[in-house]
């Protein structure tokens, strides 16, 4: 057998086994496989298109454009590289590009209500919110039942203030089958009754089989009274919300709203002491790790939006950084950190007990925990804000260290940021480990 014979064959191999992982869901084996494949035989339309689906798959389009270039070099109007291609630039918030993409096989397919769905999505994301809501009503009036329409309908009807319109979409999509947890949190958002939100998250949607659901009887005061019965934001609703947001977060956040946190929670740190292990809850894309260096030797982030962590990665300041929530990452994580700081995270987190019980699971006799958190207007109180966002009080948040084993050393009150230039109230804390 010649050389290219032998190459042919092992890039067929690796081609064969790359279809077997990925039939059977094992995605990273299978990206692994393709991979191999195309650098003993570059540029194969089919082990690219697989390539590149496989990568979608894993949330990974970062590599997808340059994987896919090859085939539409050769095929520029390949529909399956152009769909993907759509999917990756979308993934990487670069709707302009993506959108004629979708238009292109959108107008050659107007029955496709798939087609006019992302069409809208694009839309939605470059603010032409009416011509978003025209592609939607669109795609729902060739399928009604397509609660991805109803509920990005839902989102840019919540975005222009229109709230009654869009607690209907909301609801649609649950009838529908859409994400119960986030429909039922963007819900609660537009009806102002934070227990609609509690019944979404806890139930499977047939509360919702109509637009005025028993689950709307109460409201958020009286559900503030119980936060414990949602105790945090849905985990696709915090992702969904920060791997849109990463693109120019921390420019965003910086710059336009004047927040300050990492620096004010580094400077509660005794003067002068460094650590040689550090945990980033919530790490977002770093934001932290500049006020922290040359006081922390090995640092590990943690954050739900893959997006997000691509930023913190481009730092190249963590040791480690972990997809997960937080909760269950705290369980299972091994202990012995100096420091775990969480600015901002808690926000999304109204029951902080499993919370304090995992950071004091992991943390070091005398270590330090430092965090921020929007304060709450009653002392011993947990209340969930008309943003969706918690805020907690200092009487409960120090009922809540010493019932956990920490000692409270400093309580700060200060402006954590703005939002519509209005100042949003917020308490740092240093506690330690007794």
């Amino acid at each position: 057998m010649s050389g290219n014979d032998d190459t042919f064959e092992r890039a067929r191999a690796a081609f064969v086994a790359g279809v077997q992982h990925h039939e059977a869901g094992r995605l990273p084996e299978a990206e692994a496989c393709y991979a191999r494949a195309q650098a003993l035989m570059p540029g194969r339309p089919s082990v690219l298109i697989n390539l590149a689906t496989v990568r979608l798959a894993l949330g990974n389009p970062a590599p997808v454009p340059a994987d896919l270039a090859p085939v539409l070099a050769a095929d520029p109007a390949n529909p399956e590289a152009l769909a993907l291609l759509a999917r990756a630039l979308t993934a990487l918030d670069r709707p302009a590009q993506a959108l004629p993409l979708v238009e292109q096989p959108q107008r050659q397919r107007p029955q496709d209500a798939e087609l006019h769905h992302r069409r809208g999505l694009l839309l939605g994301r470059l603010g032409r919110a009416d011509e978003a809501l025209a592609a939607f009503d669109a795609a729902l009036a060739l399928d009604a039942a397509h609660a991805g329409a109803w509920t990005q309908r839902g989102s840019v009807l919540r975005e222009a203030g229109r709230l009654a319109d869009a607690a209907h979409c909301f609801r649609q999509a649950l009838r529908h089958g859409g994400d119960t947890a986030l429909n039922g949190w963007f819900l609660a958002s537009v009806t102002g009754h934070a227990v609609e939100c509690a019944a979404a998250v806890g139930c499977d949607g047939a509360d919702f089989a109509g637009d005025t659901a028993g689950a709307t009887a109460g409201d958020t005061a009286a559900a503030a009274s119980a936060p414990t019965a949602w105790g945090q934001a849905p985990a696709r609703y915090v992702q969904a919300l920060f791997d849109g947001y990463a693109e120019g977060f921390d420019r965003h956040l910086v710059e336009g709203l004047g927040y300050g946190v990492p620096e004010a929670l580094a400077a509660l740190l005794p003067p002068g002491r460094h650590f040689a292990s550090a945990l980033d809850l919530g790490c977002g894309t770093g934001l932290c790790t500049p006020p922290l260096q040359g006081r922390v030797g090995r640092l590990v982030g943690v954050d739900l939006s893959p997006r997000m962590l691509e930023q913190a990665r481009a730092r190249g300041l963590y040791a480690e950084l972990h997809e997960a929530e937080l909760v269950a990452w705290l369980q299972g994580a091994e202990p012995g950190f100096d420091l775990v700081l969480a600015a901002d995270v808690f926000i999304y987190i109204g029951d902080l007990a499993p919370v304090f019980d995992g950071v004091r699971r992991v943390l070091a006799p005398g270590g330090q925990f430092v965090f921020s958190v929007e304060a709450a207007d009653d002392e011993a109180a947990v209340q969930l804000g008309a943003q969706l966002r918690y805020r907690h009080g200092e009487a409960a948040l120090r009922a809540l260290a010493d019932a956990h084993g920490f000692e409270v050393h400093t309580v700060r009150r200060e402006v954590l940021r703005h939002e519509q230039q209005k100042p949003i109230d917020g308490l740092l804390m240093r506690l330690s480990s007794r």
